[in-house]
């Protein structure tokens, strides 16, 4: 991508100033090797010229100032403040050398110099905040810095000093504070969370040279004193030019901002093992063998006290990290309670333990009424604070004891222990009392919640945990059935009608098949729920065995096509378009090709092939009608009919119980049979009545 004119122009002028600074930078490296320190050339270098690019630092970091804003500003208003107090202490200097032919130690001039270097402290806060925050950094970088400071007194202090006087004092303090400084510049600019702007990178590296100067220049004061324009004062020099650099960069670059994302980086152990190791060879070649050396010593002891902190801190940080991904392998992150693998693991280690003591264990299974409502309509960021109010008045509800988990999109369930069947209706009723209170209000809007729920326990109602389960989530069918806002307790039955099937036969392949495609909650109900009506269905029309177990076999593959139906269409929440239908309608097809491929299932695929045919002959795929539909696709017709208009549908909300017979009653004779219609409306309005039979009134 070209670059535009304006911003080649920048580029040209930053180049430029680099080039300059650079060029300043070499030149008055090579006049320190040509001129005599103390002497008359030395002083001129070190006292007039030196503090030239200082005082262009100084300005120049001043107009930056000016040219940024917010705390940019005040960044780089303290660090202009900082470089002309130096700047203050070399013009003091100068003076005191060049007017009065003296050259104190300490003078006047150290003053100007600590301001200056304590002024740091403050720009730095303001852009990178407390060095607190970066303690761990700091401590990897202290340990190369152990090894810089042994090196140097070990190569250069020692062999010229045997101590060190009070006069150094300025000088000492003058290096540590550059010191803290370059340490505080170095782990912020390298584990920032953003990239810095390049402007701001050069100026915090130009702190570092600056605490790499003082460093030196106190080495070389402390072996031969003062030295006027020492090689030394070029580290200095090229602060000033990163200074003026970073400050250029500032007034006439592109604005980035806080830079760009980059990864958060921590502490880096091999930073620190590297550089112990390090120490400890330095150590071993230049101590003494034969005697003990204090400075080593110190320097050793020092170094393990580095080391066992950042292991210490290692190993805080792995539990640390440890304990963070366990809490989100078992916390649902939206709602913050358990999420559905921690509630299927506790709840199989209670059944265990209710298997040897005989202690109960009870599942609530809770469901939002009309969710999908509350999203189309006030958006799925209001449907998440409904679903985080949801969770808080539902853990406000339960015992202390019991585990609530969120197990779907808008599902919660509760596993409670030690709670009998009469006590869990109390516990039901309190959870849907806790949630119909009063209603959610987000962001000014007042959102009616109310939830269903369907309770079971075991043993009571069920024997085993997906037994528990089914019995749990059937009764919240019914509780959804039944007008919603309700609670409903299970009873002790299975949902499925048992029937023999050959073991690893390709029925129970397909069967496994089907459920896969039943895996969103609400269509797996539909299924059980369809399910449990044709088993009952049967038994009350009073059809024979072998009937009966065709018509659950096929009732549960009566949609097995459907796995060459694409999602999207399946899923689309407005009516289907005349090309869509004709895809829907295919999956009879599928399912019958499926089914005729095996010998097992031969006598299910015309089960299969006729549950949309209609007995007066307006049904698909083939238009038969009346008794040559079979008796099972009749049944299967019919339960599918009532439990799809008694559920959510992506285009539509449930039916009423009181809508649902309506409709039946109204497609009797046409879409469905008549006989069959009849028995499931007695079976609805006598449910317990024994199998076979027949309604006293005629139902139609």
């Amino acid at each position: 991508m070209t670059a535009s004119p304006r911003s080649a122009r920048r580029s040209r002028v930053v180049a430029t100033v680099a080039a300059l600074c650079t060029i300043e930078v070499l030149g008055y490296l090579a006049a320190t090797r040509f001129v005599s320190a103390n002497g008359t050339s030395g002083k001129i270098l070190g006292d007039v010229v030196y503090p030239l690019m200082e005082a262009a630092a100084a300005v120049m970091l001043g107009l930056a100032a000016v040219r940024a804003s917010g705390r940019r500003r005040a960044f780089f208003g303290w660090l202009a403040a900082a470089t002309a107090a130096g700047l203050c202490g070399d013009v003091t200097w100068a003076v005191l050398v060049l007017v009065f032919h003296r050259s104190p130690t300490p003078s006047p001039a150290d003053a100007f110099y600590i301001v200056g270097l304590a002024l740091l402290a403050p720009a730095l806060w303001v852009e990178f905040g407390s060095p607190a925050r970066r303690w761990r950094e700091l401590l990897d970088v202290s340990m190369i810095m152990l090894v810089l400071a042994y090196l140097t007194i070990t190569l250069v202090v020692r062999p010229e000093i045997g101590s060190i006087a009070a006069t150094d004092a300025p000088a000492i303090a003058e290096t540590v504070l550059a010191t803290v400084a370059g340490l505080w510049a170095i782990s912020a600019v390298l584990v920032a969370p953003r990239r810095p702007p390049i402007g701001l990178q050069l100026v915090t590296w130009g702190i570092v040279a600056q605490a790499a100067s003082w460093i030196a220049y106190s080495y070389v004061f402390s072996v031969r004193g003062v030295q006027d324009g020492s090689w030394t004062y070029t580290g200095w020099q090229a602060t000033w030019a990163l200074l003026i650099v970073g400050a250029v960069v500032e007034l006439i670059g592109d604005q980035a901002g806080s830079g760009t994302e980059r990864p958060r980086r921590g502490p880096n152990v091999w930073v620190t093992a590297a550089g112990f190791v390090l120490l400890i060879g330095l150590i071993l070649i230049w101590s003494p063998f034969r005697r003990t050396d204090p400075l080593a010593v110190t320097v050793g002891v020092t170094g393990v006290a580095i080391v066992l902190a950042r292991l210490h801190l290692s190993l805080r940080e792995r539990d640390r990290l440890n304990e963070r991904l366990r809490e989100m392998a078992e916390t649902d992150a939206l709602t913050g309670v358990s999420n559905r693998r921690v509630f299927d693991a506790r709840l199989r280690s209670a059944a265990d333990s209710a298997r040897a003591t005989g202690r109960p264990v009870g599942v609530l299974a809770i469901d939002i009424d009309r969710f999908k409502l509350i999203n189309d309509r006030h958006g799925h960021a209001t449907g998440d604070r409904v679903l985080q109010l949801a969770a808080t008045r539902l853990a406000a509800a339960v015992r202390p004891d019991d585990l609530l988990s969120r197990t779907g999109g808008e599902e919660f369930a509760v596993l409670a222990l030690g709670i009998t069947p009469a006590s869990i209706t109390t516990l039901a009723e309190r959870c849907r009392r806790a949630m119909a209170a009063e209603p959610a209000v987000v962001d000014g809007t007042a959102i009616p919640i109310t939830i269903s729920v369907g309770a079971a326990c075991m043993p009571g109602h069920a024997e085993h945990t997906d037994e528990l389960l089914r019995v749990a989530d059937h009764a919240l069918y019914e509780a959804k059935s039944r007008g919603r806002n309700r609670i409903h307790v299970g009873v002790a039955r299975a949902v499925h009608e048992s029937f023999e099937a050959p073991d690893g036969g390709i029925l129970s392949h397909l069967e496994q098949l089907a459920g896969t495609l039943d895996g969103d909650p609400n269509l797996r109900r539909h299924a059980e729920a369809m399910a449990d009506v044709t088993a009952r269905l049967c038994k009350r029309m009073g059809v024979s065995a072998a009937q009966r177990r065709r018509c659950l076999v096929a009732a549960s593959l009566h949609d097995i096509g459907r796995v060459g139906t694409p999602r999207h269409i399946l899923a689309k929440p407005g009516p289907l378009s005349a090309a869509e239908m004709m895809v829907v309608r295919d999956h009879v097809r599928t399912g019958v090709d499926l089914l005729l491929a095996f010998p097992e299932t031969h006598d299910l695929a015309g089960i299969v092939r006729d549950h949309h045919e209609h007995v007066d002959g307006s049904g698909y795929p083939e238009g038969r009608h009346g008794d040559e539909i079979s008796i099972e696709a009749r049944v299967i017709a019919v339960a599918a009919a009532w439990t799809a208009m008694r559920a959510d549908r992506p285009h539509r909300p449930a039916l009423t119980a009181e809508r649902a017979r309506a409709e039946l009653l109204r497609r009797a004779g046409g879409q469905f049979d008549t006989s069959v219609v009849a028995a499931l409306l007695d079976l609805l309005d006598h449910p317990d009545a024994p199998a076979g039979h027949r309604p006293t009134r005629s139902a139609v």
